[in-house]
């Protein structure tokens, strides 16, 4: 993670016309709580991510904007010979998900008592949608009182027909597959053995465009968009002549998606806005590759 964060930092800094106002920037975006640090690093490091990806389509001479008493954007760039303003948002992965659910959980378990919870744990499951709060309840259950569960493997049916199966391990080389197998000997963990390997399944059903994947997608996005509006078209920030970018980068819920979920959803927002006489661009992204000299460089 510090390799690859300190090679994106890279990419980015050689993108700008202004790199040294970063610092600044980010000691004021930076500034946190004990409860909000991940996630305001994790918004930051969107803004980060945005200009490399808005590179590769074209934008150049970018130049970071620092916060006023007007509600202005991240970015100013040129795009086709025009001036563009961005704003950058981040769509965090779903909490309601097998895999982010017991993550999140063990995590704050391992923080909380970390003599307790240090073993390797391995959670298999097929369920790719949503828990229930009753399924959500009963998983973090089944975590905590795991350090004196005798049953190994445990196999529970979550409400909804969600089946899990959890193990305790012991020995990550015995009967497993050599992918399962990788991840278990490799994952470093800060906190000793404390690890949890999450396995899923892929079907042919899941790689199809959903109009119910579709919908989650606009729906996360609109509130996004909704909060940069007064950055673009407030009443002292409206400027006709610019090109309005929203760059959004977005946490997919599993590891596969269909990219027609991004270029559809993008297109369908931008065409609500022209229907209303207003420059509104759209641009959804995951994150962007890293070249192999820059990961060469940081390890």
């Amino acid at each position: 993670m510090l390799v690859a964060w300190n090679a994106r930092i890279h990419q980015f800094r050689a993108l700008l016309l202004n790199p040294d106002q970063v610092p600044q920037k980010a000691k004021i975006e930076l500034r946190s709580g004990n409860t909000d640090a991940r996630e305001k690093l994790i918004a930051f490091m969107a803004e980060i991510m945005a200009p490399v990806h808005l590179a590769a389509l074209g934008y150049e001479a970018f130049k970071v904007l620092m916060a006023t008493r007007k509600r202005t954007p991240d970015f100013e760039a040129q795009v086709n010979g025009k001036e563009a303003r961005i704003e950058v948002k981040n769509l965090r992965e779903p909490r309601d998900r097998v895999r982010t659910v017991a993550v999140n959980h063990w995590e704050s378990l391992v923080v909380k008592d970390p003599k307790k919870y240090s073993f390797r744990v391995l959670l298999r499951h097929r369920h790719q949608g949503s828990l229930s709060q009753s399924a959500q309840q009963r998983l973090c259950s089944i975590l905590d009182l795991l350090p004196d569960t005798k049953e190994n493997p445990l196999n529970e049916a979550l409400d909804g027909g969600v089946n899990i199966r959890i193990e305790k391990i012991n020995d990550p080389a015995l009967h497993r597959s050599a992918g399962e197998r990788w991840m278990l000997q490799s994952s470093n963990s800060s906190r000793g053995q404390a690890q949890m390997v999450v396995v899923g399944t892929v079907g042919t059903d899941d790689l199809a465009l959903s109009i119910d994947e579709v919908q989650c997608l606009l729906l996360k996005v609109l509130p996004r968009v909704a909060d940069a509006l007064p950055k673009f078209f407030g009443k002292d920030s409206f400027r006709p002549e610019c090109t309005n970018v929203i760059t959004l980068r977005w946490e997919p819920p599993a590891f596969w998606f269909s990219p027609e979920t991004l270029s559809y959803t993008e297109h369908k927002i931008e065409s609500m806005f022209a229907a209303f006489d207003l420059q509104l661009k759209p641009i959804i992204f995951c994150d962007p590759a890293i070249p192999w000299d820059l990961i060469d460089k940081y390890s």
